[in-house]
């Protein structure tokens, strides 16, 4: 269940309902509505996110590819703000590993991720739900600018922490 304003108060029934319903290794769960890296007009956060300091998981997880060959910097850039190039021009392996994704990667483990607009007060990849949330502990935890990123120089090689 995606929870929004209008629905906001319906996720314990919606969990009791389905829960009743599904298999013992089904899973029953909701997130709050994101924004887009707030790229949506009008839009209205529901829950305050608790992972703004921490770095994004797409970075390392994932590499979106337009119909067109283009290539996000994330799913949150629909509108190619921060193009890491072309699956036309350049293989998969290239763009994953690229200066450009490497410099963006860097940013986010040094805590600087709010220097990338779309990033700033991105929700997408916050935990999906509001009960039993571990990066707030994380997140109170750790301040990311100061912490050693041991794992920038795997990333520095081959994208990967």
């Amino acid at each position: 269940m995606i929870i929004q304003e209008k629905n906001a108060g319906e996720w314990p029934d919606y969990k009791s309902f389905w829960k009743k319903r599904i298999k013992q290794t089904d899973r029953v769960y909701s997130r709050t509505i994101f924004n887009w890296g707030e790229q949506l007009k009008g839009f209205q956060a529901v829950a305050e996110s608790c992972e703004m300091n921490l770095p994004c998981v797409a970075l390392w997880s994932l590499l979106v590819i337009f119909n067109t060959g283009d290539v996000p910097l994330c799913n949150a850039d629909f509108n190619l703000k921060y193009p890491l190039g072309s699956v036309k021009e350049r293989s998969i392996a290239d763009l994953w590993r690229s200066e450009s994704m490497m410099k963006q990667r860097i940013k986010h483990l040094e805590g600087r991720k709010g220097n990338i607009d779309i990033c700033m007060n991105c929700n997408v990849w916050d935990e999906p739900g509001v009960e039993d949330k571990i990066s707030i502990k994380y997140a109170e935890s750790q301040v990311v600018g100061k912490r050693k990123t041991g794992g920038v120089k795997e990333t520095e090689k081959d994208g990967m922490v």
